[in-house]
């Protein structure tokens, strides 16, 4: 898995935009700075690009870009409040967790640790390190499949989606 050839997405309006990929794992060494570029460019274009390899170019409004844009970058509390005020992710998916104490803390706890953990089931020991260096040294790391359902409808809206916690109300990883 992780053998496989690297690639870099060049275009800005992708959500992959200067990550390198290697199978599903991405590697950000923006250190958060590429949604800045990748928002300013899809409000530029009104368009947005789908994160598959070769994905399609896609409408998106303006306007709600802007708020998602804007919602994105808040802290963790912030986040978590301006989620419950307007029952719905920075994404436009319903809010995710009706216990606000347990929302809380599944946001503002490192996530060193659940990531470590995610790869180490779903990929295995190499994956584990690959992450736990990756994420150590700061550079920001995503991993997942792609799905056979397309996030954005064909119109550009978002798909709707629950969330998945990693977290147990009580605190304990899942």
């Amino acid at each position: 898995m992780y053998g496989d050839e690297m690639t870099i997405e060049l275009d800005r309006k992708s959500s992959d935009f200067g990550k390198a990929r290697i199978g599903p794992l991405r590697i950000d060494i923006w250190r958060g700075a590429q949604p800045i570029v990748r928002y300013a460019t899809q409000i530029a274009t009104g368009e947005g690009k789908a994160p598959e390899v070769g994905g399609d170019i896609y409408s998106l409004d303006r306007k709600s870009r802007s708020w998602r844009a804007l919602k994105s970058k808040l802290s963790p509390g912030a986040g978590t409040i301006v989620d419950y005020w307007t029952e719905e992710d920075f994404i436009g998916e319903p809010a995710p967790n009706p216990d606000l104490k347990a929302e809380a803390w599944n946001r503002m706890t490192p996530l060193l640790g659940p990531a470590m953990k995610e790869a180490y089931e779903e990929e295995g020991l190499n994956a584990m390190f690959l992450i736990g260096l990756s994420e150590t040294v700061g550079l920001g790391t995503t991993t997942f499949t792609e799905r056979d359902e397309p996030d954005f409808t064909p119109s550009g809206a978002p798909q709707k989606r629950s969330p998945a916690n990693r977290f147990n109300p009580d605190g304990t990883l899942k």
